[in-house]
């Protein structure tokens, strides 16, 4: 599961810093939607990915910083400008993702605990 957030990060990353031609669907109408997307992905997979949950609320917070960070760095990039709504829409889908992963993570281990060997 740490392979497939590592990815999912590096998408986010990635897809934040092209130039604004080499993006295929930045004419889509609702772009704060894909903001939310990925970072919800990202979210919901943290508490799967990582073991203790104390540490999954400080990879969410650096998912909410990751998301403030690239949109600022998106000045640098050709065609791109840093966007106050895309840093909403990314926050929103770290809070909702990672509380919908938490849930996820508690419900399947009331359901499928573990057994010790």
């Amino acid at each position: 599961m740490l392979a497939l957030w590592t990815l999912e990060v590096c998408l986010i990353t990635v897809g934040s810093l092209l130039p604004a031609g080499a993006i295929p669907f930045q004419q889509l109408p609702g772009d704060k939607w894909l903001h939310f997307t990925g970072y919800f992905v990202a979210a919901v997979l943290a508490p799967f990915a990582f073991e203790r949950k104390r540490l999954t609320v400080f990879i969410a917070l650096g998912l909410v910083g990751l998301g403030a960070a690239l949109e600022w760095a998106q000045k640098y990039s050709p065609g791109r400008s840093c966007d106050l709504r895309d840093m909403v829409a990314n926050t929103l889908g770290v809070a909702t993702g990672f509380l919908l992963g938490l849930g996820l993570r508690a419900a399947i281990a009331a359901l499928w605990p573990r057994r010790q060997c």
